[in-house]
């Protein structure tokens, strides 16, 4: 009985420490990221143009950059964004960038980060045929996973043919193994089945599907043919 007490107790010490170090890695990320965009977000607040080179290197940083859409995005600004990272393999990379970045996977962005392959897959909806991207990173010494060199992860789904936002596709994913491992075609199969049978994927589709009726719409139309 008393045996068992004291490894509960050793549980939830182990647990309440880990909790406590989660919870550095979040605020030591959202810093990372908050420094870079603290200075557009201060000039927007007060009706001032934001330094260009502030957002130049926001968006060229793939950790902060889909952040840096979304804030210019809420304050009806996303035409400040550089027009260079406005693809889906920009938004891919920057995905995947914040991914690997938290505190459970490789607590910082990787320093080398390279699109290998782009693979389509049914996305079982009406959406039809969906993207993910595929990218290799790799990390430099001093850092725990320096020694497994180049590593793999995918970042998806995405519409194809499509200018839709960045929205937290739920099949972003790696499981910092060794490029090679697997195919580019066996990753995305493996990642695509996980997130397939989520909520987050419901929900994703939920979102896309408004996206492409809401572009589609004829007051959206007008709107168009008035800007032409």
């Amino acid at each position: 009985m008393t045996v068992a007490i004291v490894l509960a107790g050793v549980v939830l010490v182990i647990a309440a420490l880990y909790f406590l170090r989660l919870r550095k890695g979040i605020r030591t990320q959202e810093a990372r990221i908050g420094a870079k965009l603290a200075p557009i977000a201060a000039a927007l607040q007060a009706g001032k143009e934001p330094d260009a080179k502030a957002i130049a290197n926001a968006a060229a940083d793939p950790e902060s950059r889909n952040s840096l859409w979304v804030g210019l995005a809420k304050e009806g600004r996303d035409d400040l964004f550089p027009d260079q990272y406005k693809t889906q393999e920009s938004f891919a990379e920057s995905d995947l960038a914040y991914w690997l970045g938290h505190p459970n996977e490789l607590t910082t962005p990787p320093d080398i980060m390279e699109l290998i392959n782009t693979v389509p897959v049914d996305s079982g909806t009406g959406l039809g045929e969906v993207n993910y991207f595929v990218f290799r990173f790799r990390v430099k010494p001093p850092h725990w996973a320096s020694d497994r060199g180049w590593m793999a992860g995918v970042s998806g789904p995405y519409l194809r043919d499509s200018d839709a936002p960045p929205a937290k596709p739920p099949g972003t994913w790696s499981e910092l193994e060794g490029l090679g491992d697997r195919s580019p075609e066996e990753l995305v199969a493996f990642f695509h089945r996980r997130a397939a049978d989520s909520t987050n994927y419901a929900q994703w589709v939920q979102m896309m599907t408004g996206y492409l009726e809401g572009s589609k719409s004829p007051q959206n139309n007008k709107k168009d043919n008035k800007n032409v």
